[in-house]
């Protein structure tokens, strides 16, 4: 007597498409609940699912992901989220991923999550500016005035005189 042993696979098949009418056949297909094909009599498919589409895009390419999948939080951070990263995934990157990790299932994939990050704000820069000007008074009160200016002085927000020296 025969002992038939079921085992079950799984297979990543990765399709070169350049007609996004097929992708979108694909995704019809998957929507639709057609996820049962017989190949011969000894081997079905039970499953299938599209996790990623990759696309040409300005200056190169966007790989954006289905339904169910992300991206994990290294690869957002790697190769640049072209959405924003919520939940330690995000579910576009602007590149091909050199090492072949496609978008992951949420319910079958541990999402790590993204370090924590301060961001750094520089000072804002400040410029001093030596300006020599030449006051014609005749009167002494005036350059007294002057002597008495309590300093620093704010012209806006922006600018200010911190001190004037008098020379002559």
């Amino acid at each position: 007597m025969e002992l038939l042993v079921e085992t079950e696979y799984v297979v990543a098949i990765e399709l070169n498409l350049t007609d996004i009418t097929t992708v979108d056949f694909l995704r019809t297909l998957l929507n639709n609940g057609s996820n049962f094909l017989t190949l011969n009599p000894t081997v079905n498919v039970t499953q299938i699912g599209l996790t990623t589409v990759c696309s040409p895009s300005n200056p190169g390419y966007q790989c954006k992901c289905e339904d169910q999948y992300r991206w994990s939080c290294d690869q957002c951070l790697r190769y640049g989220s072209c959405d924003n990263i919520t939940d330690d995934t995000c579910g576009c990157i602007k590149s091909i991923p050199a090492d072949g990790r496609y978008c992951q299932s949420l319910d079958q994939y541990n999402f790590t999550s993204c370090p924590t990050t301060t961001p750094t704000s520089t000072p804002p820069l400040v410029y001093e500016y030596l300006i020599s000007i030449e006051v014609k008074a005749e009167d002494v009160t005036s350059v007294e005035e002057l002597r008495n200016i309590i300093y620093p002085i704010s012209i806006n927000s922006n600018t200010h005189i911190s001190e004037i020296n008098m020379s002559t």
